[in-house]
């Protein structure tokens, strides 16, 4: 009966204490939602099945991205189409984190991490390839209006049997509120 009325007590003190201190926190900081479209234009060196030299290409791409902002990160989930010479398709689907460095009231810069999956098939191939991929980018972002940024950037990812892929790229992002 003790105990039980003990342990009733503490869990009264905790959630009264968790109450008061959640009611200190400042919630006033500035975060936005994301929504941006992205055009790029890629370069690749491909390794030849078996051990035959490297393939070198170049290829355009197109993708959305959904995401979210604080005054210093960002975060995106992402999908991009590529066209890409001797493939029916390859799609990317992944996520990044940014860090943005605050310098200027009209420009960020950005350096950042993504991860995700790709999709793809050669067109000779019977079978479709899916494998993950990981890498990194860096930039500028561009505060056109309160509303609406640009961003420039350049993308590096390590794919499968692809050595890598260098990919520099612009964004529109249009920056809104959930509330």
């Amino acid at each position: 009966m003790i105990k039980s009325g003990l342990q009733k007590a503490l869990l009264s003190i905790a959630v009264m204490t968790t109450s008061l201190v959640a009611g200190d926190i400042d919630h006033s900081s500035k975060t936005n939602s994301l929504f941006a479209v992205e055009a790029g234009y890629s370069s690749t060196d491909i390794e030849a099945i078996g051990g035959n030299g490297t393939l070198k290409d170049n290829f355009a791409n197109i993708g959305l991205k959904i995401g979210a902002e604080g005054e210093s990160y960002r975060v995106f989930l992402g999908a991009s189409s590529y066209v890409v010479p001797d493939y029916s398709y390859m799609y990317m689907y992944g996520g990044s984190l940014q860090y943005k460095f605050n310098f200027m009231k009209e420009v960020n810069f950005f350096v950042g991490a993504n991860v995700g999956l790709a999709d793809l098939k050669a067109t000779l191939a019977t079978d479709n390839t899916h494998t993950s991929y990981y890498g990194g980018d860096a930039g500028f972002n561009f505060h056109a209006t309160k509303m609406l940024d640009l961003e420039l950037g350049m993308r590096g990812v390590q794919l499968g049997n692809v050595d890598n892929i260098l990919t520099g790229y612009m964004s529109v992002i249009i920056k809104y509120q959930m509330d």
